[in-house]
């Protein structure tokens, strides 16, 4: 049967039936198949018996000949035009795993996560067309497109074809004058593809071996302009020499670098990093997103350089040498100083995992004074992290309850953060958020509930990587229910990593549902947008 008009195919053709000598005929993969071209149809299938392709070896048809293939009116294609840009970034996004990629800059923590689907991933476990046709899509869906302007960051990552004006529908480029066409991009090239496409590089990676002379010289040549983020790794630095970031003017020549990242730079020796004088200071009018490690030093050259555009800050207490300084705190409150106007998001990445329990060299209590960030509107951070400490509110009415002993020495928090709105905490799971157990990770949501006087502007408290229906608990609905029952009494949403707030809902049928642990007015626990699952799930007990 013809697959464009539809038509039934007739009696098996013979050989005779070619016109003209011209054979347009095509083997399917299939045993028994044959696809043949024709004019009006993209395809005309006939399916014969076992052994047609024996029977039929050459069945062909002319490009004139319309008896087995009736024309057909033209049929307009699809019009692609009114679909926003945000849906084919996504196309794109997913049609080449960017999902599942690595980055220089973390995403955004608070972007909702969904449970994985294994059975769906693009693996090589599934076979190598598998992996290879998603990236054939892409030209496809971008053909699609008909030529209309999509001024979205592509997910190819290819900057050259991303700033390039798009031709019309059908439109393509002028060939050269040597009569060849462009050259195409990503071809196999030595010397001078390098030199031509080299310029374009948007990400350096400076990796932990040693680079050959004079690289960063041409690189900073080169792609100056175009340079969007760096990630530096040098491991036991012994001569600051060797990090030339920090003495010389090295990154002021790349005035679209907007991601820094120095998490994997470490010194030997606290006498190989420069004195204070002869640190490069630098303007980057372009870097908004800062990834630090938690050293003195390298905190003592950030709060030097001139950040207008900073408003997202990184810091990783992963490397233990560096942590314990007594000079940290100052190197801290000395950046602040400089730029804890400007961030707006902080986040702070664990020394180890949240099992282990190790609390970071800094407190919690440190990044949330008003003097610190008095415009933070975003705090992540690890459920191992030090409980906050505040100190008693002085006046006529009862004063709060604090979370622990306050020592004369220690820092508390004695008057309220004005802007902090929203506050992710990673390393929850149901086990830890039993109201039972009294654990570390119970400690934080208790704290933040009690003292939510102190966070005026505090609208949602999310439990990140922690997904209640991902759960294998069967209680871990009906736990973590139970937590935001309380953050409700105050004025606060919780929400588990999907961004979801889960609540019980009034039952409409006539017989109440009696599967929870903790039954409020025959209440019967439901996700909110789940009311067909408990359609469902009444329907099968009353029968």
């Amino acid at each position: 049967m013809c697959k464009g008009c539809e038509q039934p195919w007739p009696a098996p053709v013979s050989e005779n039936a070619i016109f003209g000598g011209r054979w347009a005929y095509r083997i399917w993969r299939s045993v028994g198949s044959v696809l043949v071209d024709c004019e009006y149809c993209v395809d005309v299938e006939f399916r014969g018996s076992t052994g047609a392709r024996s029977k039929y070896p050459r069945l062909a048809l002319a490009r004139n000949d319309t008896r087995y293939c009736p024309p057909l009116p033209h049929t307009p294609h699809t019009d692609h035009s009114s679909v926003p840009p945000e849906v084919w970034l996504e196309i794109f996004r997913y049609a080449t795993d960017v999902p599942n990629a690595r980055c220089t800059s973390p995403g955004d923590a608070f972007a909702p996560e969904h449970p994985a689907n294994f059975a769906c991933m693009n693996t090589p476990v599934l076979g190598g067309a598998h992996q290879v046709r998603p990236r054939a899509r892409v030209p496809r869906v971008a053909r699609a497109r008909d030529g209309a302007a999509v001024r979205t960051r592509r997910a190819v990552q290819h900057p050259p074809r991303a700033a390039a004006p798009p031709h019309a529908a059908g439109e393509r480029p002028a060939r050269r004058a040597t009569g060849r066409g462009p050259r195409a991009l990503g071809a196999p090239r030595r010397d001078a593809h390098v030199r031509a496409l080299g310029e374009h590089a948007g990400v350096l990676a400076r990796p932990r071996y040693a680079l050959p002379g004079g690289f960063l010289d041409v690189f900073r040549n080169y792609n100056a302009q175009t340079l969007r983020m760096l990630y530096w790794a040098q491991d036991a630095v012994e001569d600051a020499a060797d990090v030339p970031i920090f003495t010389s003017p090295f990154l002021a020549a790349f005035t679209e670098l907007r991601v820094l990242d120095l998490r994997k730079t470490t010194f030997a020796d606290r006498s190989a990093f420069p004195p204070d004088h002869a640190l490069a200071q630098m303007r980057l009018p372009c870097v908004a997103e800062l990834l630090l490690p938690t050293c003195p030093l390298i905190l003592r050259f950030a709060s030097k350089q001139d950040l207008p555009a900073l408003h997202r800050l990184v810091l990783d207490a992963g490397i233990p040498s560096a942590c314990r300084e007594p000079s940290l705190t100052t190197a801290l409150n000395a950046f602040f100083e400089r730029h804890g106007t400007k961030v707006t998001v902080l986040e702070l990445l664990p020394r180890s995992s949240s099992y282990n329990c190790i609390e970071g060299p800094i407190s919690l209590t440190t990044f949330l004074q008003p003097t610190a960030c008095p415009n933070l509107d975003t705090f992540v951070f690890d459920a191992c992290e030090c409980v906050i400490s505040v100190a008693p509110l002085a006046g006529p009415g009862p004063s709060l309850p604090s979370t622990r002993e306050d020592s004369p020495t220690e820092e508390c928090l004695r008057e309220p953060h004005p802007h902090l709105r929203r506050i992710g905490i990673r390393g929850l799971s149901t086990d830890n958020l039993y109201p039972i157990r009294r654990t570390h990770a119970q400690a934080h949501l208790r704290a933040f509930r009690a003292h939510h006087a102190l966070f005026p502007a505090l609208e949602l408290v999310r439990t990140l990587g922690h997904l209640v229906e991902a759960s294998a608990d069967p209680f871990a609905m009906d736990v973590f229910i139970w937590w935001t029952e309380r953050f409700e009494d105050v004025g606060v949403d919780l929400q588990d990593g999907e961004g979801v707030v889960w609540l019980y809902t009034e039952p409409t049928g006539e017989e109440p549902c009696e599967d929870c642990v903790v039954a409020l007015d025959e209440a019967c626990l439901v996700h909110k947008n789940e009311e067909k699952r408990l359609k469902e799930k009444w329907d099968a007990e009353r029968l």
